[in-house]
């Protein structure tokens, strides 16, 4: 049994194997130029990519879900806000079970930062802590400390700084090990930003001028206007106005449109602290006039100019400003207000897109269960006719060699090996060979005892007939028989006499029949019933009604369903004529 339900598991994981294989990564011209380019040229990339949009529908699953994740990153990696978290959880959900560890550990990076654009934090802090547990993931990729990074913001701004700092401490260290010096020289700035909240001035300038050293001696120019207005603003709280001054100046020569209101408001209030309130003034403007969208810094270069002029008792320009900073406030407000709304949007979206996936795990779960239910349906039969098909085989065997002994040549073998016995016995007498006496005497007797078995048997068998013959229902079966009268009906009280003197004349015949062989029907034990009581085949025909070509043909079909061998009527008839006897031990 336990052979048959371990074949039966093989099967089933051999199936679902079979049906959740979907082949390796297929890639087309224009992925494998996206993968290469992707670091440094993404929109390059991303253009790629949408290239092959089309067709890359019609590859296999493990393509597709390679594409899903490559077109994600491309995106990310362009700054294009993430809105929907369906592709990747699709994407997530197929690289749990397939894949590499890369590819698992990117998914969920992604989703991380979905949800991040999404703010939705809880999800997002979920993702990256579930891409950072992923094993086999050595420290050189890149993506470890940006995972590590993402974390570590995520705590910064919600003012958790002590929680922030081991996870910028692990960027940088990350970083290091994969060679990327402007990741290592974010992580530097970001550990400097916590120690500035933590109010650690000292720590936070030795940061920031780590950050600033590489920098300059990587020459990655591009990151000046992340870093300089920065440490601008760190001199300035730390009141060194002549090295505020000098990186606020840094920043102009690389600054780019969106953060030149943020720049020229921290100019103005390097100057303002400076005294040099024309020059303030000045850069206060700026801030307000520029096209960068920063309107914090505009409202509180607003707010500055109004206090500088009230102070100078200009107070129509005062007011003027004070009504601009009121103006930025509003919009601040608004912004706010939207934030908050597509807040409650994603979320709401969020809860839709889970109640879907959620539906459709359970009905892969559903899909399942059907699967293994359909297997073992279809198992446990296949067991139980091998199992049946077993016992057939081995019963088959007994019984042949039990009914060879019935038969007369059987019968004429054994009296000649006792006559040879006895020729031989006399022999060894003459030479008083007592050893050779002694086994040839227990040769004889015990040929003669399966002689005497089965004459006795026969004797049983006569005797029975004859106390049956004395009956009514073996007159009523005679006439029957031998006439073919239909208006002679055999009754069921008639059938359960029969039953009853064959269990209590043959050692319990149809009790035995029916443990022999539990699937036997109502006609086929009528049958076997009549062959016991020594009915010829046309007779029983007649008894039953029907044709002799049907009675045989019972009687071919049962031997057959009795021991799974295909053999002519009369084996059944030689087999029934000798049970109970023959099923029994030798």
């Amino acid at each position: 049994m336990k052979k048959y339900l371990l074949s039966n598991i093989i099967i089933l994981l051999i199936f679902l194997l079979f049906i959740s294989c979907t082949g390796d990564v297929h890639y087309t011209p224009s992925m494998r130029r996206a993968e290469l380019i992707m670091d440094t040229v993404p929109d390059s990339a991303r253009i790629l990519l949408f290239k092959d949009s089309s067709i890359i529908r019609k590859e296999n699953k493990s393509t597709r879900m390679y594409y899903d994740m490559l077109l994600t990153l491309a995106k990310d990696k362009c700054y294009i806000p993430h809105t929907s978290d369906s592709i990747m959880l699709k994407v997530a959900d197929y690289y749990q079970y397939h894949g590499t560890p890369r590819q698992k550990f990117m998914s969920y990076y992604l989703l991380g930062r979905i949800y991040t654009d999404m703010n939705l934090t809880a999800d997002a802090f979920d993702y990256y802590n579930k891409a950072l547990s992923v094993k086999d993931i050595d420290s050189s990729f890149i993506y470890v400390a940006r995972a590590n990074n993402q974390i570590g913001h995520l705590y910064m701004y919600q003012d958790m700084y002590q929680r922030a700092l081991p996870y910028f401490y692990s960027t940088y260290k990350y970083a290091v090990a994969a060679k990327d010096t402007s990741v290592m020289v974010f992580a530097l700035r970001d550990i400097g930003r916590v120690y500035d909240e933590l109010n650690d001035a000292k720590r936070s300038i030795s940061y920031y001028e780590r950050s600033v050293n590489l920098l300059e001696k990587s020459k990655l120019y591009r990151l000046e206007q992340h870093i300089y207005p920065e440490v601008a603003t760190i001199y300035l709280k730390d009141k060194n106005y002549n090295k505020a001054e000098l990186y606020f100046h840094k920043s102009l020569s690389s600054i780019s449109n969106e953060e030149k209101s943020t720049i020229y408001y921290i100019g103005g209030r390097i100057f303002e602290f400076k005294n040099e309130i024309d020059m303030a003034i000045t850069y206060y403007k700026m801030s307000i006039a520029s096209t960068g969208m920063n309107i914090y810094s505009k409202k509180d270069a607003a707010s500055s100019l109004n206090s500088i002029y009230t102070r100078k008792k200009m107070y129509s320009d005062a007011c003027m400003y004070a009504d601009s900073c009121q103006l930025y406030t509003d919009s601040i407000r608004h912004f706010i207000l939207s934030q908050n709304k597509n807040l409650v949007l994603s979320q709401k979206n969020k809860i839709t897109i889970e109640t879907e996936n959620n539906k459709l795990r359970t009905n892969k779960y559903i899909l399942i269960i059907f699967i293994i239910l359909i297997i073992a349906i279809m198992g446990f039969p296949i067991t139980r006719i091998r199992r049946t098909i077993k016992q057939k085989n081995e019963r088959f065997k007994k019984v042949t060699l039990a009914l060879k002994l019935d038969e007369q040549s059987s019968q004429e073998e054994i009296i000649r090996r006792i006559n040879e016995t006895n020729t031989q016995l006399n022999l060894a007498r003459k030479m008083s060979d007592e050893t050779r006496e002694k086994n040839l005497l227990i040769d004889k007797n015990s040929e003669s005892l399966k002689l005497t078995q089965i004459r006795k048997q026969k004797d049983s068998q006569n005797l029975m007939i004859e106390l049956f013959t004395d009956s009514e229902t073996y007159k009523m079966l005679r006439e029957k028989g031998f006439s073919f009268k239909s208006d002679i009906h055999i009754t069921k009280n008639e059938w359960d006499f029969i039953y009853d003197f064959l269990n209590r004349n043959c050692d319990s015949f149809v009790k035995e029949l029916l443990s022999f062989y539990s699937s036997i029907s109502e006609k086929e034990l009528h049958v076997c019933c009549l062959i016991k009581l020594s009915f010829t085949n046309a007779q029983i025909s007649n008894i039953l009604n029907q044709s002799q070509q049907a009675t045989s043909a019972i009687r071919k079909r049962l031997y057959e369903k009795m021991f799974n061998k295909k053999e002519s009527p009369d084996k059944l008839d030689h087999f029934i004529k000798t049970f109970p006897d023959v099923i029994k031990e030798k």
